[in-house]
């Protein structure tokens, strides 16, 4: 049976922390470790995490003393980790039934996918998630060439390809990659999947792994969109600096991940409600800068088109040739 270690960072986060365990210690099929480490919460996470530990010997628990941010509680997981399989899950989110095994599975049949991935449910605030069918231990899935992952990766920049609490990793491929950045506070797990994909192949579970639970003191609720560009930025330029041997058309990939970015700085103008607003100058400064030839795209002219003619008169004339541009597309098929 496989081993699978599960690192818990908590920061104030006492009122979710035991129904996260729990939904780690109720896996099936796997040999599991939960590590927790509480990174000096004000709330009651040591109490409610010395009380787990007292309940199950699988559950260890660490606190620190002061505050040591999350990159360097995440790193601090990775070293403690020893199982075969590791998972990063922060102490708001939760497994859904089987999600290791299903993982385990794959990896234990496939020695060269170093990672695994499925699909997570977002449940909002405190609200409870609806109900989940029935999750097949041996759900579809498919694997990808590390290459083939990143070249997607690089034509949707602007979005993290895979949600973390459904990341389940070779623990030595974790190790021999290291841990998160510093510098990447907001996009470190982005820089980490790619990073992964230099060095294996990726596989995809269709199937419902963990639930993301986006709520207001979640670390990315609030992160504005124009930062949000600059980060991935810096992750996919960390990831290249450190890992570009290993890419094939790298200067290729590259240009296809920074015009990526800049047509997501041009969607942010277009639908921006002032175009004086201070935010504008901002993403069309990111824009040129990152893709000099960005007003050889259609976003670019699109954008141009909206800020002449209004939001409204766009939106009127979509109305009046929308119906007739489909109808001829239909045509042409």
């Amino acid at each position: 049976m496989s081993s699978v270690d599960v690192v818990v960072p908590c920061y104030n986060y006492a009122r979710f922390l035991t129904s996260c365990v729990n939904s780690v210690l109720n896996q099936n099929d796997v040999d599991v470790r939960v590590l927790i480490i509480d990174d000096a919460s004000s709330d009651d996470a040591l109490l409610v995490g010395q009380n787990i530990v007292e309940q199950d010997p699988r559950v260890m628990f660490r606190s620190h003393i002061t505050n040591r941010g999350n990159i360097n509680t995440y790193n601090e997981g990775i070293e403690w980790a020893s199982g075969d399989y590791f998972l990063l899950l922060s102490a708001d989110d939760w497994l859904l039934p089987g999600a290791l095994a299903r993982a385990a599975r794959v990896l234990d049949e496939h020695s060269e996918v170093v990672l695994t991935c499925g699909h997570a449910a977002v449940a909002k605030r405190d609200e409870s998630l609806p109900g989940i069918e029935f999750q097949n231990n041996r759900p579809k899935y498919r694997v990808v060439t590390g290459q083939s992952f990143m070249e997607t990766a690089c034509s949707n920049s602007t979005a993290s390809p895979i949600w973390t609490p459904t990341a389940i990793v070779r623990t030595s491929v974790q190790k021999s990659i290291g841990g998160y950045s510093s510098n990447l506070p907001h996009a470190g797990d982005l820089e980490m999947w790619l990073r992964f994909a230099c060095r294996g192949s990726i596989a995809i579970l269709d199937a419902w792994q963990a639930v993301y639970r986006k709520h207001e003191s979640n670390m990315h609720y609030s992160f504005k969109d124009l930062a949000n560009l600059r980060q991935h930025l810096l992750a996919f330029e960390s990831a290249f600096e450190k890992d570009g041997h290993k890419i094939v058309n790298r200067e290729a990939l590259r240009e296809q991940y920074r015009r990526s970015l800049a047509i997501g700085a041009i969607h942010l103008i277009e639908h921006a409600p002032s175009h004086n607003d201070d935010t504008v100058d901002e993403a069309y400064a990111f824009a040129k800068e990152v893709f000099p030839k960005i007003h050889t795209t259609g976003s670019w002219w699109k954008m141009r088109v909206t800020q002449i003619l209004g939001h409204r008169t766009v939106n009127f004339l979509k109305s009046i040739f929308a119906p007739a541009l489909t109808a001829l597309r239909r045509g042409w098929r």
